[in-house]
């Protein structure tokens, strides 16, 4: 397992977190949003084809983007952002640069960034915080065991979020199912458990609270439910000798019939927020609001031939309450 750093800490008048000014944190608002092929207009070879092909993806479309993002935020008021498919951290600082490092409605503002990719990725994670952020790191999986070689995949991020309780925050983006979906899910098998390991590692380091946040590429019902009086789903971590099980609890209703991404006619649950440790879901909730949804209700995509749109997913908020639950 290779393991790769990258750390950007990004903000205006940062202030010092002793003990006596550290936030209480009791209460959290995260928002999870695969914001869909957010390319900068700079040329760096590993752009998708329809941008490298499409004269009309420039600067002034990169901007109003940007900007459209920007009031998402603003209207969300999240205390942390996490963002999939992001490029690089210049698209961080242009977003840290035009927020100016205040968000509405909160004098302290997103003052802290991070962002991580492996090397050689086209799209990486980032996270925007009005708490200050630490110690981050990027895991990456290097399987050489199976028949077929293992194909480019993203890093699981990690990072602390500096508060009197302890959390630490995972952002997740697992292989996609282009080659199939059942072809394709030993690899998210693998980053369930390089996931999973990691948050057995955080419960012995003395983390109070995880967020595990992303697009998981997998529907809700395909994870392994836990028994019914634990509820939730399990993480499953392999290990020689069998297995180590992790269980987290998700946001989602189980009559919850919408979804957060739509494909071929269907809603999918395949983006989410879960939680494990000392923490509890006081609200969860899917941001289907217009210009977010179309005249349908469905994500209203961005169409790269045009400009115009913001993602096919569609946002997930939760307000966390930490210091209550249990492991």
């Amino acid at each position: 397992m290779r393991r790769l750093l990258f750390l950007i800490i990004l903000g205006l008048g940062l202030v010092s977190c002793s003990e006596s000014h550290l936030s209480d944190c009791e209460k959290i608002s995260i928002v999870s949003w695969n914001v869909q092929t957010f390319f900068d207009s700079h040329p760096d070879g590993t752009e998708y084809s329809d941008f490298v092909k499409n004269k009309k993806w420039n600067e002034e479309v990169y901007k109003l983007r940007l900007n459209r993002l920007i009031e998402i935020m603003k209207q969300l008021k999240a205390d942390v952002y996490v963002f999939e498919e992001i490029e690089n951290e210049r698209v961080l600082c242009d977003l840290s640069n035009l927020m100016g490092g205040r968000s509405a409605g909160s004098s302290n503002g997103w003052k802290y960034s991070c962002f991580g990719k492996p090397e050689g990725s086209a799209l990486g994670c980032c996270v925007f915080s009005r708490y200050e952020l630490v110690d981050m790191k990027m895991h990456c999986l290097d399987v050489r065991i199976h028949d077929v070689v293992q194909p480019s995949m993203r890093g699981l991020l990690q990072v602390d979020i500096v508060c009197k309780k302890k959390i630490r925050l995972f952002v997740n983006h697992w292989k996609s199912k282009l080659g199939g979906e059942d072809e394709t899910e030993i690899w998210r098998d693998w980053q369930e458990s390089l996931l999973a390991s990691q948050v057995r590692l955080a419960v012995s380091e003395g983390i109070d609270c995880c967020l595990i946040c992303g697009d998981f590429n997998r529907k809700l019902d395909r994870f392994v439910e836990a028994d019914w009086m634990t509820g939730g789903c399990l993480l499953r971590e392999a290990s020689f000798g069998g297995e180590k099980n992790i269980c987290v609890f998700y946001g989602w209703s189980d009559d919850d019939l919408s979804g957060s991404y739509y494909y071929e006619n269907s809603w999918e649950k395949i983006d989410q927020i879960f939680l494990y440790g000392k923490c509890r879901f006081e609200q969860f909730e899917v941001c289907s609001f217009w210009p977010l949804v179309n005249s349908d209700g469905l994500p209203n995509e961005f169409k790269v031939f045009s400009g115009e749109g913001y993602s096919d997913h569609l946002p997930l908020k939760a307000i966390v309450r930490v210091g209550d639950g249990f492991y």
